[in-house]
């Protein structure tokens, strides 16, 4: 069988990566500009989703990636400033409330004050994501080119044209690709930059969606949409002086000393309405994406679902359809020790 990805993201190299080990005699074609992979993903995995299907594909790409590339392993903190954001940290399977205390001695004591709930997950993991990228593509070809046009067992793009018994569409940060009647999806803008502050732990306000995690060069901190200033909502563009201001005031205050950070790049992240990843199948072709900011979370084990039903004929119709299958799926994901109460 031959199959052509389209995309060399998380998504794609998934899908690559999970047909290339299968066992089966498949030829893998990933399609992808520049590099072959994408410099913008942040690499945090954590399984906590308060839907357990989701908990288990995470738990499950967990336990794929240990197994592929090193890990840190230092556990994400969720930190809620407001009763609503703590609500939504409710009934987390793998997460455990209380604020782990490397965490607290970086955080200023005013900002610990405004806390009115912290959950922490001890096994939540980050990489190196463009090192687990390159792994993911061990056994596949790359063909670099953007997709001009997609249709069933066929990709043309400025080198010619690629054919396969199916074409892997693959969506997820930057773009475009072309749409082949995928669901209707937002767009999101994310943000990455560098300061001199030395994190050991990870974290994630809920409110104003700043992350942080360590990182070899200092930390990596971020942020979701809710204060990006953007002028075009379908491109990628740097952000602006007064957005930075913001982001480094922000940050400045929750660590009590001031907070340096600089653009490192912008992109636009690809989410479906209802937070869910999505399959859709026709003849020849198929599309996967709506993982949001969570892809390395969640592609690897969709990857190799994605895969098993490629090679073994079976039926694709739709990830919330896949997913309604309920605990049991849940279940066969899951590592063995990945269900151990805190």
């Amino acid at each position: 069988m031959d199959v052509v990805v389209v995309g060399g993201g998380i998504a794609g190299m998934s899908v690559a990566h999970g047909l290339a080990t299968s066992g089966a005699r498949v030829n893998v074609t990933v399609l992808a500009p520049g590099s072959g992979h994408s410099r913008r993903a942040v690499g945090i995995v954590s399984a906590q989703f308060r839907d357990p299907d989701l908990s288990g594909l995470a738990l499950r790409s967990q336990a794929m990636l240990r197994d592929l590339v090193p890990v840190h392993v230092c556990g994400l903190t969720q930190l809620a400033l407001s009763a609503a954001a703590a609500e939504s940290l409710d009934s987390l399977p793998t997460a455990c409330d209380g604020l782990p205390g490397v965490l607290e001695k970086a955080l200023a004591p005013a900002f610990r004050q405004r806390i009115v709930r912290a959950v922490f997950a001890s096994e939540d993991l980050w990489l190196d994501a463009e090192a687990t990228l390159l792994a993911l593509a061990a056994g596949s070809r790359t063909v670099q080119g953007r997709a001009l046009s997609v249709a069933p067992h066929r990709v043309d793009y400025a080198g010619g044209t690629l054919e396969g018994d199916v074409v892997v569409v693959a969506r997820g940060p930057g773009g475009p690709l072309p749409r082949v009647g995928a669901p209707r999806r937002t767009l999101r803008r994310v943000l990455l930059a560098r300061s001199r502050l030395a994190l050991e732990s990870m974290f994630r306000v809920v409110d104003t969606r700043v992350y942080g995690r360590p990182d070899s060069d200092g930390s990596l901190l971020g942020d979701g949409d809710r204060l990006f200033s953007g002028r075009d909502p379908g491109a990628a563009v740097r952000p602006d002086r007064a957005f930075l201001a913001r982001m480094c005031g922000e940050l400045s205050e929750m660590f009590g000393t001031h907070v340096g950070c600089t653009p490192a790049g912008g992109g636009v992240i690809e989410k479906s309405d209802d937070d869910r990843p999505f399959i859709e199948r026709q003849e020849g072709i198929l599309v996967f994406g709506g993982l949001g900011a969570e892809g390395f979370a969640l592609a690897p084990a969709l990857g190799e679902r994605i895969a098993r039903a490629l090679v073994e004929g079976s039926d694709i119709t739709d990830l919330n359809d896949a997913l309604a299958a309920g605990p049991d799926l849940a279940a066969a994901l899951m590592s063995p020790n990945s269900d151990e109460p805190c």
